[in-house]
C-alpha cells in the first residue's frame, strides 16, 4: 500500500512539473459549508483580478483531486486525521498549500508549534524586505477577528503578531516553510484573512444595531465608533492607520504569496483593478434633496469635459445624483443626461429613522414606484446612498437592495467630522467588493465607501488629492474614491468644491465617473477571464475572454516564472506590446486584454546582478547611492534589502548610515526576473566626520563647457556626476589629485539646456561627502552661452613681447546689456611662466573679483572663473585685468588708436570713448592698471554671460525671393543684433526644415536650397538677441509665409562664365534681350560677379524701346558668383516681346562671352535669350558713369545678365490616373498606380464605402505610386480612393466621387476563439455548446477513450454553437474536443492536441428522469416553466432570446413536482429555455425548448373601474364564478385596490365545490388599481366548468358594482363571468379573519376580483370559402384542395357553418361530424362532408413539425353549435367562431 500511494504521488509530481492545462486554474480554493466565510476566498481573487480558481467543499477532496492543482487555498475549519493525511501527501509532493488559521492538527507540516493563548483584533507587521512581503506596506497594519498564537518550528515569517500598533510579539501572523524534496511549501495565516476583510470592510459585527456615536439614527459608522458613552472601546479602525488601505494590503499579500510559492510552475495571470491601466477613480456623486442642482451641476461636468471624449472609456467627466422623486428635473431632462451617460438615481428616505426589514422594504416599493412614476424614461435604479446614510443593522439594506436590482452601494460613509478627522480608508479598502452576511455568505450588492463627503469637515481639494497621489505614488494605494458633494444646489461652496475635485484628477489622468460606470465596469470585470491555461516546458497559453462592459481591460502576466523570464508574447500568432511593471513588489508584463489566444514563451536567461560602488565608507548619517546592473533579461528590476538592518535602504538603492555605529553593511539588490540572482556591496561604518564641502558654483562657458568649483576643509579628490535629468545623473568628470580647492570643467553641454549635478570628495581614508546629499535634489545650472571680445582662434600678431617684468595688464570695455562677468582670459606666451592672477575692476578702482589661474596650458589663451560671477550694469566701463609675475605679455600696440573692437553685446573701448584703453601697472603682485602707452592691446579678455531681460527684437520687412535652381532667398530686418533663423517646409502645419547663422546682425539674409520647382513652401523667420529674448514672424497663430518656387532664368546657378573677368575696369551697363513664350512677372536681375566687380550695382528692365520698367540696388552680395536683386514690385510683361535686362557695373571687370548670340540663342523655356538678328544685335551695352539704357552691341558678346521670371500661364489640368491595383496580405496592403506627370501619392480607405476616414500618402512628385498601408485587421473588406495632385495643385481622385469606390480584402488567417464550453449531459443525450468570435462550423469529435472516433458536424456558419451527441451509454465518461471553422477555413480545436480532451458522464441509466416540461406565461412578464422528475431533485432554468440562453434562475429544493417563475420576459418574445434537474445520483437537462411570451386572458382589461369603495372594514373573502371555453391554465389573481383596502392580500383559485387549487400573497403592490399575482405553478382548468376566483381582504374596503350579475354576465372570450343563475348567484363572499371559500351572495354584486388564464391551444385558424348549389343538401370536397402555406404545415382541418345556420338542435342539421386527418404539410386525403349548402372550412395550422410527425391519423370530432354566441365547439372543448 505505501508503495502504491509513492507511485501514485510520483505520478502527480510529474504531472505538476512537466505540464498542466487547466479548466479553471491552477489554484483550488477548498471551503467548508459549515463556514460560509471560507467561500469569501472567491470573491478576494475576483478582486485581485485572479479568475483562474476552482472552489469545492473539503468533503470533496480526495489525492486525484488535489493532483490537479498547484496552489490549494484552505479555508477556517477542522480536519479530519485522514484529511490531514491527505494536505501533508499533497504538499510533500510538491503542493503549495496556504491554511487560513489552520486546524492545529496542520502545524507539523506548516513547521509551527501552537503557543498557549489567542490574540484578537489586534495588529500585524509584515517583513517588506524580501518577497512575499516586498511592496507591501512596511508599518504595523490592523487584522480583526481572532489569530492563533504559534512560535516557529521551521517555518519563516513573512509577517509577525503585535499586541497592539508598536508592540511586538514572538508570534507569527504568516509563515511560510518549504517542504520535502519536491519544491512544496506550506503557508499559514494565523488569522482568517477573509473574516478579517470583511470585518475590516463592513465593520465590528458586535456592534451592529447599536447607536454608538449619539448621533441617530443608526449608520455604518456606528460599527466602527469605538468611544461610545455607554461602552467605550477602541476604535474599529486605528486612527492612525486610516491613510492606509488596510484590508486591501493583507489581500494583495495573499496574491504575492501565491506568486512567490508557484514561481517555479505555472504563472497565473491577473486583471488590473481599474480600466486603461489606471491606478484611481473618482466616483462622483450628489444627493439632491428637491433642491435642483443636479441640471446646473451635471452640465458644468459637460463643460469640464475634452471635447470628443467617450463616455464608454471614462474620458468624460460623469456623475450620479440621487435624488428624491419631487425633486425639479423633468423626465425628458432626466431622459437626456441619462444619454449622455450621467446616472439619476433614487435617494431612499426613511425620514431618517431606523428601519427594520419589514419597513425598509415597503420604503424602497413605495419609492421606487414613486421614482419611476417621475421618470418612466430612465432605468431602474443600479446604485443607492440613502438619505442620512441610514444602516440600521449589519446588512438589511444590502439584502434589499439585491432583491430590487440595484448593486452598488455607497452608504459606508466618512463622516462625522469631528470623530474623523483623518482623510483615508474607513473601511480599509480602496477595492469596491461585495458585502457579506454574519455567517459569511456574499450579498451580490458591491460595497463602493463614500471616502469624500462635503459634510465631514475635509478641505478640497486637499483631502482628494491626498488619496489621488497616494494611489498615483510610491505607497500603491490604488482604489475607487466615492466622493458625495451634494447636488442641492449648483452655484456656491459644493460646486466650487465638485470643480475642484475633477479639476485635481483631470490634472493628474484620473477618471471621474458615475457610480452606474463603475458598476457596468467591475461586472464585466469580473465577467471577464482566462481560459484554457497550459504550461509546458516555459511556455504558456491561455485566452482571454473580456466580459461586457470591460472596456480598457488590462491584463497582468508575472514577468518571470523560476529561473525563467518572459521573453515573447503573442496574440494569434502576433507580437504583443506590453510594458513591465512592478506591481506590490512583483514585476509583471501588463498589456491590453484583447480577446484572443495568448501564447507567452519563458526562457532562462543566464541572469546576473552586480551592484556598484563594490565598497564604500559611510560616516555618520551619510548617504551613497548604489546602482545595480542586470544582465541577461529585459526586466532589470531589482529588490534591495540590507543585513544588518543598521541605517535606511530606500526601494532605489539609496542607503543612509546612521548616527554612530561601526561596523560593515551588506548591501543586496536581488534580480526581479530570476531571484535566486544577487549582486552585493559592503558599507565600511565609521564614527570619523566625512569632509565639509562648500563654496560650490557652477558657471557655463563658451563652446558648450562649464566649470564647477567647490572647496573643501581637508584634501579630497574630485567628482562631479551631472546630467539633464535629475533623475539620472549619467556623466562624470573626476580628478585624483587631492586637493582643497576643486575646478573641473564639464564639455560638450548644450546651449541653453538645464543641467542637474553633485560633487562628491573623497579623503585618503575612503570617507566620502556628497553636495547636495543624496536626500535632496541635485543642484542646477543653465549653460547659457558667454561672450567674450576675442574668439577662441583669435591670436596676437606679437606674442611675446619680450618684456621679463612683473606687471599687471588690462582692457577697458563695456557691455550692451546687463549681465554678470563670471571669468578673465588671457593670450599666453610660453615664457610667460609663474602664477596668474585674474581681476575685475570699477573705473574708480575698486576690485569686483579676482581668481587664480590654475591648470593652465604652455601657451594660448587660458581661462580662469571666479568663484562667485560678478554682475555688471549695460554701458558702463570696467577694466579686466592680469597679472603676470614674468612678463613676457602678448602685444599689439597702436590697436585702439582708431576704434574699439566690437563683438557684441561686448565692445572694447576706443581711445578717447572712457579715457585711454591697454592699461597697465608695473611691480611685484600687481594692483589697479592705471598707465597707458601707445593703445596697446595686451590681450585681456573677459568671460560674460548676459542676464539682462530686454525686449525682444523687433522683425521687419520680412521678403522671400525665390531664385532659380531650386533656391531662394528670405531677408529681413532687426532693430538690434540678433541672429537668423529660417524654418520652412511644403506644408504650413510642418516646417520641418530649418537653415540658421549664429552672427549677431541687423540684416538677415538666409538661402533655402533643395527646394522642388512649382510647389509651394511655407516658412517663418526668427531671431534671437545676446539676452536670450527671441522674435518668429509671421508670429503664431498667424499663418506662415509662403512662396512658389517656380522662378525661370536663362542660366542655372551652377552655371559660370568661361570668362568671368573680361578685364575691363570702366563703369559700364551691360543688358542682353529676351523674349518669354508666356505671359508672366519679372521679379529681378541677376548677373555673374568677379572678385575685382567691385562697387553698387544696379539692375534694370527695360522696353525695347528704352523705357525703364523697374529699377533695383544690389545689397549683400557675395565676393564673386551669382548675384541677385528684386524689384520692390514685379512687372508684367507680355508673351513674344522684346525685353532688356542689364546692370550697371561701376568698377567693370564684367564676365563676357564672345560670339554667345552670333548664331543662335539660348533656350529655357519659357524663356529665350534672342540671337543676334531677331530684334537687333543681342549682348548690349551702354559706358558712362552712371546706370542708362544700353544701346550699343559688340561682337554678339554675352555679358551674363540675366533675368528673374515667373510665368502667370496656370496649369490647369489634373494628372490622369491609371493602371490601379490593389495586392493585400493579412494586415497589410499595396495600392500601385500611374499618373501621366510627376504628382502626389494618397490612399483614402476605410472599412465602409460611404466612411473613407483613413489615409497614406507621399508628398514625392513622382508617376508610378506606390502606398502601403499597415496595421489592417485580417479577413476584412477596405474600401478606397486614389489621389494625385501635380506641381500646380491639380488634383484628380479614382474613382472619381459619386462613383463606388474600390475594394480589397485582407485575408483571415485567424482562427475562431472558441470560449465558454458547456456540457449538458443526460442519459443517453449530451448538449455540447459553446461560442466563437466569429461565426463558424460546429464539430463535436467524441468518444469512450481519449483517441475519440466519433464525430457530429453542422456546416452552418453561426456563433453560438450546440451540437447535441445521441445514442450515449449511461453512465459513461466520454471524452470530446470541440471545433470550429471559419469561412475562410482558419480552424480551432478546443482543447487543442497535445492537450488531453475534456470529459462528461452521462446520466445512470437508473438515474434521474425529467418528463412533463411545459411553459407557461404568466402575469407582469413572467412565465412559469414546470416539470416533473422520478426522484426528488432540485431546480433549475436556463433561459434567454436565443439559444445560446445566458440566463439562469434555480432553486436548490429537492422535489419531484419542479416549478420555476422566469421574470422580466417581454410580450411578443420568443425565449428559449432548457431545465435542469440535479440529485444525488447525478442530473439531468431536457433539450432545448421555446415559447411566445404573451399577456393571459383576463375578463376585465386595465382601464375597466369600479363604481364604487364599499365602507365595509370587516375581514372578507370575495370572488366571482367563471368559466373558459376552452381548456387552459389559471396562472394569477387580480383585483380592482381601492386606496383605503390596506393590509397582506391573498388569492386563491377553487373548484366549484370548495376545493382550493391555488393559493398566493399579492406584493409589491401599489397604493390603488389592479394589482395582479402569479400563482407558483400554472393551475390546468377544464372548459366549460364552473371555478371561483377570490382574493381576502383583511381591512375590508373592497370595490363593488351591486347587481352586476343580475340579468348578465362578462363575456371576453375565451372567458365568462357567469351571469347569477347560470351556476347559482355570481358575486360571493365569505366574511371571516382568514382567507377561506366565499359561498354567500348579496345582489348579484361584482367584487371587481378577476383570473389571469392562458388557453392551452393558442394556435391561429385560416380561413377558406367552399360554396354548394342551391339546390344540394350536402357538400363533398376533397381536403388535397386544403393546401398550408410558407413553411407552415396544415395538420387538421374542420368546418363550420355560415350566419344562416339553422338553429342549434334542428333536425338532421344541428350537429355535424368532421374527419380530422394528418395533413403531413399541405395535402391530406380524405373527403370532408358536411350537410349545409353555404359552409366555410377552416384549416388548422400546426408549426410544430414534431408534432405533425406524430399525427393525430384519422380521429373524428363533434361540433356543436350554439346560436347564442355562434361558436362551434368539439368534444375537446376547442371553441371556433361562426362566419356571417
Amino acid at each position: 500500500m505505501g508503495m502504491l500511494r509513492k507511485c501514485v504521488w510520483a505520478g502527480i509530481i510529474a504531472f505538476l512539473l512537466v505540464a498542466q492545462a487547466w479548466a479553471a486554474g491552477p489554484i483550488l480554493v477548498v471551503g467548508s459549508s459549515s463556514n460560509p466565510f471560507t467561500g469569501y476566498y472567491r470573491e478576494i481573487l475576483r478582486a485581485e483580478g485572479i479568475s483562474n480558481f476552482d472552489y469545492v467543499d473539503i468533503s470533496q477532496v480526495t489525492s486525484t483531486l488535489l493532483g490537479s492543482y498547484e496552489v490549494v487555498i484552505l479555508g477556517e475549519m477542522s480536519l479530519t486525521s485522514g484529511q490531514v493525511s491527505l494536505f501533508s501527501s499533497w504538499v510533500n509532493a510538491g503542493g503549495h498549500l496556504i491554511a487560513m488559521r489552520p486546524a492545529s492538527a496542520l502545524a507539523n507540516l506548516l513547521g509551527l508549534t501552537p503557543a498557549s493563548g489567542t490574540l484578537s483584533n489586534a495588529y500585524l507587521r509584515i517583513d517588506a524586505t524580501k518577497p512575499p512581503g516586498a511592496g507591501i506596506v512596511s508599518e504595523t497594519i490592523q487584522f480583526h477577528g481572532t489569530a492563533d498564537r504559534y512560535t516557529l518550528n521551521g517555518a519563516e515569517a513573512v509577517a509577525m503578531l503585535y499586541s497592539n500598533a508598536t508592540t511586538p510579539t514572538s508570534n507569527p501572523a504568516v509563515t511560510l516553510r518549504t517542504v520535502g524534496a519536491n519544491g512544496g511549501s506550506a503557508a499559514a495565516f494565523t488569522y482568517d484573512l477573509a473574516r478579517s476583510i470583511v470585518y475590516t470592510r463592513q465593520g465590528n459585527p458586535a456592534w451592529a444595531g447599536q447607536e454608538r456615536d449619539g448621533l441617530p439614527p443608526r449608520r455604518s459608522n456606528d460599527m466602527f465608533f469605538g468611544p461610545a458613552a455607554s461602552d467605550p472601546q477602541p476604535n474599529w479602525v486605528d486612527h492612525s492607520k486610516i491613510a492606509i488601505p488596510q484590508a486591501d494590503e493583507q489581500q494583495r499579500l495573499l496574491v504575492n504569496l501565491i506568486l512567490h510559492m508557484n514561481r517555479s510552475r505555472t504563472p497565473v495571470p491577473r486583471f488590473w483593478y481599474l480600466p486603461f491601466g489606471k491606478k484611481a477613480a473618482i466616483v462622483m456623486t450628489g444627493d439632491d434633496h428637491a433642491g435642483g442642482g443636479t441640471a446646473g451641476r451635471f452640465d458644468s461636468f459637460i463643460q469640464r469635459s475634452p471635447a470628443g471624449c467617450s463616455v464608454a472609456n471614462w474620458e468624460c467627466v460623469r456623475a450620479t445624483s440621487y435624488i428624491f422623486p419631487h425633486t425639479p428635473l423633468s423626465n425628458s431632462q432626466a431622459a437626456a443626461y441619462d444619454a449622455q451617460g450621467f446616472e439619476i438615481g433614487v435617494h431612499f428616505d426613511t425620514g431618517c429613522q431606523d428601519y427594520t426589514p419589514a419597513s425598509l422594504e415597503s420604503v424602497y416599493n413605495s419609492q421606487l414606484q414613486s421614482w419611476s412614476l417621475a421618470f418612466p424614461s430612465l432605468p431602474p435604479p443600479r446604485t443607492n446612498r440613502t438619505h442620512c446614510i441610514v444602516w440600521s443593522d449589519w446588512a438589511t439594506q444590502a439584502e434589499v437592495e439585491a432583491a430590487h436590482g440595484i448593486r452598488l452601494d455607497t452608504n459606508y460613509y466618512h463622516w462625522p467630522g469631528s470623530w474623523l478627522q483623518v482623510n483615508g480608508f474607513m473601511t480599509g479598502s480602496g477595492i469596491p467588493m461585495r458585502f457579506a452576511r454574519l455567517n459569511g455568505s456574499v450579498i451580490d450588492v458591491y460595497q463602493a465607501a463614500t471616502q469624500l463627503t462635503d459634510e465631514s469637515d475635509q478641505t478640497y481639494p486637499d483631502a482628494a488629492i491626498t488619496l489621488m497621489d497616494n494611489a498615483l505614488g510610491p505607497q500603491g494605494y490604488y482604489g475607487v474614491f466615492t466622493a458625495n458633494i451634494h447636488t442641492d444646489h449648483s452655484t456656491g461652496s459644493t460646486q466650487l468644491w465638485a470643480e475642484q475635485i475633477v479639476d485635481a484628477a483631470l490634472a493628474r489622468g484620473i477618471p471621474v465617473i458615475s457610480a452606474r460606470q463603475l458598476l457596468t465596469w467591475l461586472d464585466g470585470r469580473e465577467a471577464s477571464s482566462f481560459n484554457n491555461l497550459n504550461w509546458n516546458n516555459g511556455v504558456l497559453t491561455f485566452s482571454i475572454a473580456p466580459g461586457p462592459g470591460a472596456n480598457g481591460l488590462q491584463a497582468m502576466l508575472p514577468a518571470t516564472a523560476g529561473t525563467r523570464g518572459l521573453t515573447a508574447l503573442t496574440r494569434n500568432g502576433n507580437p504583443v506590446n506590453y510594458s513591465l511593471q512592478t506591481i506590490k513588489g512583483v514585476s509583471y508584463a501588463v498589456f491590453t486584454a484583447q480577446s484572443g489566444n495568448y501564447q507567452a514563451t519563458y526562457a532562462t536567461s543566464g541572469v546576473s546582478v552586480t551592484v556598484s560602488p563594490a565598497t564604500v565608507t559611510l560616516g555618520q548619517g551619510q548617504s551613497q547611492q548604489f546602482t545595480a546592473t542586470v544582465t541577461g533579461t529585459s526586466n532589470t528590476a531589482v529588490q534591495w534589502t540590507h543585513s544588518p538592518a543598521v541605517g535606511t535602504l530606500t526601494s532605489t538603492g539609496l542607503y543612509t548610515a546612521p548616527v554612530g555605529g561601526t561596523g560593515t553593511v551588506v548591501i543586496t539588490a536581488t534580480s526581479v526576473a530570476d531571484p535566486s540572482k544577487s549582486g552585493t556591496a559592503i558599507v565600511t561604518l565609521t564614527s570619523a566626520a566625512p569632509p565639509v564641502i562648500s563654496n560650490v558654483n557652477a558657471v557655463g562657458a563658451d563652446g558648450g563647457t562649464a566649470v564647477i568649483t567647490w572647496t573643501t576643509n581637508r584634501q579630497t579628490d574630485s567628482r562631479v556626476t551631472y546630467g539633464t535629468n535629475p533623475q539620472s545623473l549619467t556623466l562624470t568628470q573626476s580628478s585624483t589629485a587631492l586637493v582643497t580647492a576643486h575646478s573641473l570643467t564639464l564639455t560638450g553641454l548644450t546651449s541653453g539646456a538645464t543641467y542637474y549635478y553633485r560633487v562628491i570628495s573623497t579623503d585618503s581614508s575612503g570617507l566620502q561627502s556628497v553636495w547636495p546629499p543624496l536626500s535632496s535634489a541635485p543642484a542646477t545650472f543653465i549653460a547659457r552661452t558667454t561672450y567674450s571680445i576675442w574668439s577662441p582662434s583669435a591670436a596676437p600678431a606679437v606674442i611675446d613681447s619680450g618684456d621679463p617684468y612683473a606687471v599687471e595688464l588690462g582692457l577697458k570695455f563695456r557691455s550692451d546689456v546687463a549681465g554678470q562677468v563670471v571669468g578673465v582670459r588671457f593670450y599666453k606666451a610660453p615664457a610667460n611662466t609663474g602664477t596668474h592672477t585674474g581681476s575685475l575692476w570699477t573705473t574708480s578702482g575698486t576690485r569686483l573679483a579676482t581668481v587664480t589661474f590654475a591648470n593652465e596650458t604652455a601657451s594660448g589663451w587660458q581661462t580662469a572663473y571666479f568663484s562667485n560671477p560678478v554682475q555688471i550694469s549695460a554701458n558702463t566701463t570696467y577694466i579686466v585685468s592680469y597679472y603676470t609675475p614674468s612678463g613676457h605679455y602678448s602685444d599689439d600696440p597702436g590697436a585702439f588708436d582708431s576704434g574699439g573692437i566690437d563683438s557684441p553685446p561686448l565692445h572694447a573701448l576706443a581711445n578717447g570713448v572712457d579715457g585711454p584703453n591697454g592699461v597697465y601697472l608695473y611691480g611685484t603682485g600687481g594692483g589697479f592698471p592705471t598707465f597707458t602707452y601707445n593703445s596697446t592691446n595686451y590681450w585681456v579678455d573677459v568671460v560674460f554671460v548676459p542676464t539682462e531681460t530686454s525686449p525682444p527684437p523687433v522683425i521687419s520687412a520680412v521678403t522671400a525671393y525665390p531664385l532659380s535652381g531650386g533656391t531662394a532667398q528670405i531677408t529681413w530686418a532687426t532693430n538690434k543684433p540678433a541672429n537668423s533663423r529660417v524654418d520652412y517646409g511644403t506644408s504650413p502645419n510642418a516646417l520641418s526644415q530649418s537653415v540658421s547663422s549664429s552672427a549677431l546682425v541687423t540684416s538677415h539674409s538666409l538661402t533655402l536650397t533643395g527646394l522642388t520647382p512649382g510647389v509651394t513652401y511655407y516658412y517663418r523667420v526668427s531671431s534671437t538677441d545676446v539676452t536670450g529674448g527671441t522674435t518668429v514672424a509671421p508670429a503664431p497663430p498667424a499663418a506662415p509665409g509662403s512662396f512658389v518656387e517656380n522662378v525661370t532664368s536663362i542660366w542655372s546657378a551652377s552655371v559660370v562664365p568661361p570668362v568671368p573677368d573680361a578685364g575691363d575696369g570702366a563703369s559700364v551697363e551691360l543688358g542682353m534681350k529676351f523674349r518669354a513664350s508666356q505671359a508672366g512677372q519679372v521679379l529681378g536681375v541677376r548677373f555673374y560677379k568677379s572678385a575685382a566687380n567691385t562697387g553698387v550695382h544696379i539692375g534694370n528692365l527695360w522696353s525695347s524701346t528704352g523705357q525703364l520698367l523697374a529699377r533695383a540696388t544690389f545689397v549683400n552680395e557675395s565676393a564673386s558668383g551669382w548675384q541677385n536683386v528684386y524689384f520692390s514690385q514685379p512687372v508684367s510683361i507680355s508673351p513674344n516681346t522684346t525685353y532688356i535686362v542689364s546692370y550697371f557695373a561701376p568698377a567693370g571687370h564684367y564676365a563676357a562671352t564672345a560670339q554667345a548670340f552670333a548664331t543662335q540663342g539660348i533656350q529655357s523655356p519659357p524663356l529665350q535669350a534672342l540671337a543676334s538678328g531677331v530684334d537687333g544685335p543681342n549682348g548690349v551695352f551702354q559706358y558712362g558713369s552712371s546706370t542708362s539704357f544700353p544701346t550699343n552691341s559688340f561682337n554678339s558678346t554675352n555679358y551674363w545678365v540675366d533675368v528673374l521670371f515667373v510665368s502667370s500661364a496656370a496649369d490647369t489640368t489634373p494628372p490622369v490616373i491609371s493602371a490601379v491595383s490593389a495586392s493585400a496580405a493579412s494586415t497589410t496592403a499595396v495600392i500601385n498606380w500611374t499618373t501621366n506627370e510627376p504628382a502626389t501619392s494618397r490612399v483614402d480607405y476605410g472599412t465602409s464605402p460611404g466612411s473613407l476616414t483613413l489615409s497614406a500618402s507621399q508628398a514625392a512628385l513622382t508617376t508610378s505610386h506606390s502606398i502601403s498601408l499597415t496595421g489592417l485587421t485580417a479577413g476584412t473588406t477596405y474600401y478606397y480612393r486614389v489621389i494625385s495632385a501635380d506641381s500646380s495643385g491639380n488634383s484628380a481622385t479614382f474613382p472619381a466621387a459619386g462613383n463606388p469606390p474600390l475594394s480589397f480584402a485582407t485575408t483571415d488567417v485567424s482562427p475562431p476563439v472558441i470560449t465558454g464550453i458547456t456540457v449538458n449531459a443526460g442519459t443517453n443525450s449530451a448538449s455540447i455548446s459553446w461560442t466563437t468570435n466569429e461565426p463558424a462550423t460546429s464539430r463535436v469529435d467524441y468518444g469512450t477513450a481519449p483517441s475519440l472516433g466519433s464525430n457530429v458536424a453542422n456546416a452552418a456558419l453561426v456563433t453560438a454553437h450546440n451540437v447535441v451527441l445521441n445514442g450515449l451509454t449511461p453512465g459513461t465518461l466520454y471524452y470530446f474536443r470541440v471545433t470550429s471553422a471559419d469561412a475562410a477555413s482558419n480552424s480551432a480545436t478546443s482543447p487543442a492536441p497535445p492537450n488531453p480532451p475534456l470529459t462528461f458522464t452521462t446520466a445512470s441509466g437508473s438515474g434521474l428522469v425529467i418528463s412533463g416540461v411545459s411553459a407557461t406565461p404568466a402575469l407582469n412578464g413572467t412565465a412559469i416553466i414546470t416539470w416533473t422528475t422520478n426522484v426528488a431533485a432540485d431546480s433549475r432554468v436556463e433561459f434567454g432570446p436565443s439559444t445560446s440562453l445566458g440566463t439562469s434562475v434555480s432553486n436548490s429544493t429537492l422535489t419531484t413536482s419542479h416549478s420555476i417563475a422566469l421574470t422580466g420576459l417581454t410580450t411578443g418574445q420568443t425565449y428559449y429555455y432548457r431545465v435542469t434537474s440535479t440529485s444525488s445520483g447525478g442530473s439531468a437537462s431536457s433539450p432545448v425548448s421555446s415559447f411566445v411570451q404573451t399577456t393571459p386572458l383576463s375578463i376585465w382589461n386595465a382601464s375597466a373601474t369600479p363604481a364604487a369603495v364599499d365602507p365595509d372594514t370587516a375581514s372578507v373573502e370575495v370572488g366571482m364564478k367563471f368559466r373558459s371555453d376552452v381548456a387552459g391554465a389559471v396562472v394569477g389573481v387580480r383585483f380592482y385596490k381601492a386606496t383605503s383596502n390596506t393590509g397582506t392580500h391573498i388569492g386563491n383559485l377553487w373548484s366549484s365545490t370548495g376545493t382550493l387549487l391555488g393559493r398566493v400573497t399579492f406584493t409589491n403592490e401599489t397604493a390603488s388599481g389592479w394589482q395582479q399575482a402569479n400563482f407558483p405553478a400554472p393551475i390546468p382548468i377544464s372548459p366549460n366548468t364552473t371555478y371561483i376566483i377570490s382574493y381576502f381582504a383583511p381591512n375590508g374596503h373592497y370595490s363593488v358594482n351591486v347587481n352586476f350579475f343580475t340579468s348578465s354576465g362578462v363575456d371576453s372570450g375565451p372567458l365568462h363571468a357567469l351571469r347569477s343563475g347560470v351556476d347559482g348567484p355570481n358575486g360571493v363572499y365569505r366574511y371571516g379573519s382568514t382567507s377561506g371559500f366565499p359561498n354567500s351572495s348579496w345582489e348579484n354584486a361584482n367584487y371587481w376580483v378577476d383570473v389571469a388564464f392562458v388557453p392551452f391551444d393558442t394556435t391561429p385558424l385560416a380561413a377558406i370559402s367552399l360554396s354548394a348549389p342551391s339546390t344540394s343538401t350536402s357538400l363533398s370536397v376533397l381536403t388535397s384542395s386544403f393546401t398550408g402555406t410558407g413553411d407552415v404545415a396544415v395538420a387538421r382541418y374542420m368546418a363550420t357553418e355560415s350566419a344562416t345556420a339553422p338553429q342549434f338542435g334542428a333536425p338532421g342539421v344541428g350537429f355535424y361530424t368532421a374527419a380530422f386527418a394528418d395533413m403531413r404539410r399541405g395535402r391530406g386525403q380524405d373527403a370532408l362532408r358536411l350537410g349545409e349548402r353555404r359552409l366555410r372550412a377552416r384549416i388548422v395550422q400546426q408549426r410544430d413539425r414534431q408534432q405533425i410527425a406524430g399525427g393525430h391519423n384519422s380521429w373524428g370530432g363533434q361540433l356543436a353549435y350554439d346560436p347564442r354566441n355562434r361558436h362551434y365547439s368539439d368534444r375537446a372543448g376547442r371553441q371556433f367562431d361562426g362566419y356571417g
